[in-house]
Parts: structure tokens; C-alpha cells; sequence
């Protein structure tokens, strides 16, 4: 096997072997109710996974916004839906925030490639555990 046959075997078998535990998080997850400040305050905590507290995107971009339900079955407060909404805005982008003395308009920028993307997952997860 070459390098990236055999780096793609071994991330096969990762998958494999964890994915009884990570169904076993989903069930668990969405038993759990999250009161909002709790959901706000898991938002909060998700955006300093991705964005570093000095950048102005942290300062600007609310925790509801992340908060948001991007599809209509996403409006559930339970803490797996919570994290799935959390995740999408935190990976894909796009959300709007106003810049400095509300002239800029800004966007956020997707999670900027796979092994980002893989990371931020994992502290994601991490934070809802």
C-alpha cells in the first residue's frame, strides 16, 4: 500500500470502531434539554474553538446567531440539534455581522480546509461531552 492508501485504510478503521460510541452520543445528546443560557453559552464557547477572542468576529457576531436553525427540522433545543446548528455555522460560514461603527458588512468565512475543518470538529465534540 502507498502512503495515502494506507492513511485512508486507517481512517476507515477509526470510523469503524468509533462509530458505535458516536451513535451512543447521538441518542444521549438528544435526551438532553438545554435550557437557552446554556445553549448561548455553548455557542459562545464553539465560536473561541474558531476564532481567537481579540478578532472582531467575536466581538461583532452574536451567539444566537449561531444559534440559528439553518433548515426547518433544526429548531429543537435538545443538545445534539444544538450542536449540529452550532457546527454548521461554525464550519460553512456565511453568517452576517456588522463591522465597526455598523458601516462594514462582513461575512463569516467557512473553516478553511479538511484538516481545519477535522479539528474543530473534535473540540466541538470534546465541548459537548
Amino acid at each position: 500500500m502507498d502512503v495515502s492508501t494506507d492513511a485512508f485504510a486507517k481512517a476507515a478503521q477509526s470510523v469503524a470502531e468509533n462509530t458505535p460510541r458516536a451513535l451512543e452520543a447521538v441518542t444521549k445528546w438528544q435526551g438532553v434539554q438545554l435550557p437557552q443560557a446554556t445553549r448561548v453559552e455553548f455557542a459562545r464557547r464553539a465560536a473561541g474553538l474558531r476564532w481567537d477572542a481579540e478578532q472582531p468576529v467575536m466581538k461583532l457576531l452574536s451567539p444566537e446567531t449561531l444559534l440559528t436553525p439553518v433548515r426547518y427540522g433544526d429548531a429543537a433545543t435538545d443538545l445534539w440539534t444544538t450542536f449540529n446548528v452550532v457546527q454548521e455555522h461554525l464550519i460553512r460560514g456565511g453568517d452576517r455581522y456588522m463591522g465597526y461603527m455598523d458601516i462594514l458588512r462582513n461575512r463569516t468565512r467557512p473553516a478553511g480546509g479538511l484538516s481545519e475543518g477535522q479539528k474543530l470538529n473534535k473540540a466541538l465534540w470534546s465541548l459537548a461531552s
